[in-house]
């Protein structure tokens, strides 16, 4: 369906939009003067490029290098163009979603009547013929009844625009290959050794002035400092500079010192060794200063200052997509990441210059002038590489104070959670001979710090869902599985597609126990294919995999300096066909008391029919207690399993216990420290010293507030989690957390073993306007005349950290991104948005919050039934119990951006991001389900007129002439079933409330 969609509707809506923002005055890139013609221009000149390079023509590298630069910006200007007809499409008010129904409807109109005038004109504005419009017309008669799905103009747009930044990455993807061709044809070994790690000192300064910008939204600036640092960068892989400025970070002091570069090795993995060279004076001579860094990521690093250059280039075009502004918090903070560098080692040594006075000499022809030779620096030299002779001249040396944008930039310790994506996997569920399930699967991992408010978006072939995640540690990994998709038919074979879309909020401070949530939304957007053989021997849901951990003595209980054996188990259920291929796993285990490792290995499986085979992957040794995550996969021919667990390795010796206590318990919250407000992420850690199951009851006290209790001690807890869960924090001041369980009642009346714990959460003044917190109430669908109907309500809560007050000056822009419940959002009254937002108090005084409040409506709709001959409008009404009750229980991601007009600080934007729980009236649906039932045995296929109903014929006999005339049509278009069907709604909506 969605291919008919992009071969006729997309052009007839799409088409004009995009014309009418070619006429108007927006920003175009200097390369010609239509960025789509020259899109293909550029294309086809890249294709041919790249094939000449593969080849060996590597005098062509700096054409591609050229021609890729053109290609990313002529990408980023038709983003934004893109996005800039969305909106112009909104602003319009023109109709951008469409039923299946509409369509069809469209596609019937246009079968018999012809693309409409308008449409034929905007086609040939855009260079279309004749014959090819014609062509688009019988394309639409022969697939017009293929649509059985909705199309969103707006979301379709919108991914349009991200869709065409991927393709600004691309040719930056060949440009950094380019490079790669060129300067890492023969790379060296890379170094292991590692004495310090710190940002790039070469590019250092660059990269801080772009971060500047980037730390205050100056896309201008942030244009003009990315390029500086490609051009630094490009200068530096190439070896084409030698006098290089140096900048370093040492105790809060930027210091900025001249020196040569002195040579340069390209080595393994795009990564480089280079060597810098610092002289000052000493008597008689120079002092010379070596130091030799490793750079793992070099090539990496310079693909992402061009990624960042063209999400930057995007925004200043006009594409104000905020998922660009994700994705640019993404590049950026994978690039600070990717501009760190390894001290490999250092050196000194001493140049002394003669100090003889020098006596001019008679000329004597002919004269052949010899180049004086310099010192040669004894340092070692790998093939290949480019070295330079130093000149000896003395460097220059500055120091000022480092502000605190400069020390988030440049102090490589100072680290903020990032998500790392390790793979994005197609699962295929089911197999017939014409058609395919499948699920995606997504293996992530943390690093640095914590992240929180995860999220992942799946969109593909006949899949469409999202997956809440929330919170997750540093070194925490992870496997999300999409929901299984529609069936996707096809023949012999059958290709599926699509995107995921991983969003998340970093953390940033030490962790665990002053966790500062940073304020930007970073997204990460990974595509997966697969191709499927759809005539196969081997059923996928007939293949079964599992790990078996072993400890080292045997017990079955993992202890602190114990090694643990891992083995996978491959059951192949299939009678007529084997199964073989190749299993990874990668498993994380603890170094210290608080960091972690990671080991991967990997073994070949071959499970015959109707057997099994078992796998040994290798054994990790676990010296500290906790709990540590595994994760992987078994690809298995054209199938690939998923798994995922954790080991928990307890202390060598039984938990201390003076007091002979059943239990012990634990309450811990991070962040403690908070600026303004914002969510705590509370943790209740349990010790069973009992060895059996424990029912504990009590609750929570949070600023008088409590929450109740009731949970089970495992037998075998030993300082794990028993319970998580958040806490919205707002107020300047101290707020305590205290915690109470015991094993009787759950009060604290000294009957049963009692617990206490508490922690306390301080909240610090700010210098900023902050969101701080963010929530929904739960969705709860209610029925109302065979309908279902629900109103969402969510809270958002600014903080004033300005030493001003702060007002608003006039009305709020919201936008509402509800996943799967988008299309059964309804218009406010009055509004031409489907969520309505205020803010109250409107003043925000210094110091003080203020929140945003936001409501929208939802209608699950009954179909249209008053149509003359409907026979059993109750079947139609049942439809709409079972769609409502297939929602029941789902988690649903809600985005809802606001735009608030301040008089001092003009609009800001705020993003409420939150998950939503979805309830239905249970009790109303089976009445209605049962109803319906009855209703089919009893009626049947009564259509009779109401009309022929005696006591309505007594009364229509009743009526005036010319009242009866009117309304005889009417009546006698109601038949039995309707009525009954009609009162039955009114009945129950009057029941329900």
């Amino acid at each position: 369906m969605r291919k008919a969609l992009g071969l006729w509707l997309i052009i007839m809506i799409f088409g004009m939009t995009v014309s009418t923002g070619m006429s108007s005055n927006y920003v175009v890139a200097v390369t010609t003067g239509d960025p789509y013609e020259a899109f293909w221009d550029i294309l086809n000149k890249e294709a041919e490029l790249v094939v000449g390079v593969e080849n060996g023509n590597l005098s062509l590298v700096s054409d591609l290098i050229q021609n890729s630069r053109l290609g990313a910006e002529n990408a980023a200007n038709i983003s934004a163009l893109i996005w800039q007809a969305l909106e112009e499409l909104e602003a319009s008010g023109i109709k951008t979603y469409y039923t299946a129904e509409e369509l069809q409807e469209m596609a019937q109109n246009i079968s018999e009547n012809g693309l409409p005038q308008e449409t034929v004109d905007a086609l040939k504005e855009q260079g279309w013929t004749d014959e090819q419009i014609q062509a688009l017309e019988e394309y639409i008669v022969q697939n017009g009844a293929n649509i059985t799905e909705d199309f969103n103009m707006t979301a379709f747009l919108k991914d349009f625009s991200v869709a065409f930044v991927e393709v600004g990455f691309k040719y930056n993807h060949y440009e950094a290959w380019a490079l790669e061709k060129w300067k890492w044809s023969q790379p060296a070994e890379a170094p292991t050794a590692n004495n310090g790690e710190l940002i790039n000192p070469v590019l250092a300064d660059s990269w801080a002035q772009f971060y500047h910008a980037y730390a205050v939204s100056d896309y201008v600036r942030m244009e003009e400092f990315i390029k500086s640092l490609r051009d630094s960068t490009y200068n530096f892989l190439t070896y084409q500079k030698r006098f290089v400025s140096l900048t370093f970070l040492c105790n809060r002091s930027v210091i900025t010192k001249t020196g040569t570069l002195d040579h340069v090795n390209w080595s393994d993995n795009g990564s480089m060794v280079f060597t810098t060279l610092v002289t000052s004076p000493t008597d008689g001579g120079f002092i010379l200063n070596t130091t030799t860094y490793y750079w793992p990521s070099a090539l990496q690093a310079y693909e992402l200052i061009s990624n960042i250059m063209t999400l930057v280039k995007a925004r200043n075009y006009g594409n104000n997509n905020s998922e660009v502004q994700w994705i640019l918090n993404q590049k950026v903070s994978e690039l600070r990441n990717a501009l760190k560098v390894i001290i490999v080692s250092t050196g000194t040594s001493t140049v002394y210059v003669s100090d003889e006075p020098v006596y001019p000499i008679e000329p004597i022809d002919p004269i052949y002038p010899i180049e004086p030779e310099l010192p040669v620096l004894l340092v070692s030299t790998t093939s290949p590489e480019e070295s330079s002779t130093p000149e000896l001249s003395e460097s220059t040396t500055s120091i000022t104070p480092a502000d605190e944008i400069t020390l988030l930039a440049l102090d490589p310790n100072n680290e903020e959670g990032r998500l790392v994506v390790d793979s994005v996997d197609v699962e295929v569920v089911e197999v017939t001979l014409d058609y395919v399930t499948y699920k995606v699967v997504v293996y992530l991992h943390v690093e640095d710090n914590a992240v929180s408010n995860v999220n992942a978006e799946f969109q593909g072939t006949e899949l469409s869902d999202s997956q809440y995640v929330g919170f997750l540690y540093p070194d925490d990994s992870l496997v999300v599985e999409s929901t299984v998709s529609g069936k996707v038919y096809g023949s012999g074979q059958v290709t599926v597609s699509g995107t995921v879309k991983i969003t998340y909020t970093p953390s940033s401070g030490p962790t665990p126990n002053s966790v500062e949530l940073a304020s930007e939304e970073r997204e990460i957007t990974k595509s997966y294919s697969k191709t499927i053989t759809l005539e196969d021997d081997v059923d996928p849901s007939k293949i079964y995999v599992s790990i078996a951990t072993y400890d080292e003595n045997g017990d079955g209980t993992v202890t602190a300096d114990e090694d643990v054996t891992f083995k996978v188990v491959v059951r192949n259920e299939n009678s007529n066909a084997d199964v073989s291929g190749v299993c990874w796993i990668n498993v994380v285990y603890p170094i210290s008391s608080n960091e972690r490792g990671n080991r991967t290995f990997s073994v070949s499986v071959n499970a015959p029919a109707g057997g099994s085979d078992v796998e040994t992957f290798g054994s990790v040794h676990y010296a500290w207690s906790g709990t540590f995550m595994y994760t992987g996969k078994c690809s298995l021919d054209q199938y690939t399993k998923s798994f995922d667990g954790y080991v928990t390795v307890v202390t060598d010796t039984s938990p201390m216990n003076p007091s002979n206590s059943l239990f012990s318990v634990e309450l811990i919250a991070y962040p403690t420290e908070l600026e303004g407000g914002g969510e705590v992420y509370l943790q209740v850690k349990a010790w069973n010293y009992d060895g059996s199951l424990i029912p504990v009851m009590g609750y929570i006290e949070i600023d008088g507030d409590r929450r109740s209790i009731d949970a089970k001690i495992p037998a075998d807890e030993s300082g794990d989690s028993l319970l998580t869960f958040t806490y919205n924090v707002i107020g300047v001041g101290n707020h305590t957390f205290k915690l109470f369980l015991d094993n009787q009642d759950g009060e604290p009346n000294g009957i049963g073993e009692e617990h206490w714990s508490e922690v306390t959460v301080e909240v610090k003044t700010g210098d900023q306007l902050k969101q701080v917190t963010s929530e929904c109430d739960p969705l709860y669908f209610k029925y109302n005349m065979g309908n279902y109907e629900a109103t969402l309500t969510c809270r958002l809560t600014i903080y004033n950290g300005y030493d001003y007050d702060l007002k608003v000056t006039g009305d709020i822009v919201s936008d509402i991104d509800v996943s799967i419940l988008n299309k059964y959002l309804q218009l406010q009254a009055g509004s031409s948005s489907p969520v309505v937002s205020y803010i109250d108090p409107t003043t925000i005084p210094t110091g003080g919050y203020s929140t945003i409040t936001s409501i929208a409506h939802f209608k699950i709709s009954k179909p249209d039934i008053l149509v003359i001959g409907d026979i059993f409008p109750y079947w139609e009404d049942a439809w709409n119990d079972i769609q409502v009750e297939g929602i029941y229980g789902a988690m649903v991601p809600v985005e809802i951006i606001h735009d608030v007009p301040f008089d001092k600080l003009g609009i800001q934007r705020f993003t409420l991001q939150s998950s939503v729980y979805i309830e239905v009236d249970h009790i109303a649906v089976v009445a209605d389900l049962a109803t319906d039932a009855y209703l089919t045995y009893k009626l049947g296929s009564k259509v009779m007129p109401v009309a022929n109903i005696k006591f309505i014929k007594d009364a229509l006999t009743r009526l005036p002439p010319e009242v009866r005339e009117k309304i005889n049509p009417i009546i006698e278009q109601i038949s039995i079933n309707w009525l009954a069907n009609w009162i039955k709604e009114r009945a129950i909506t009057w029941w329900r409330g």
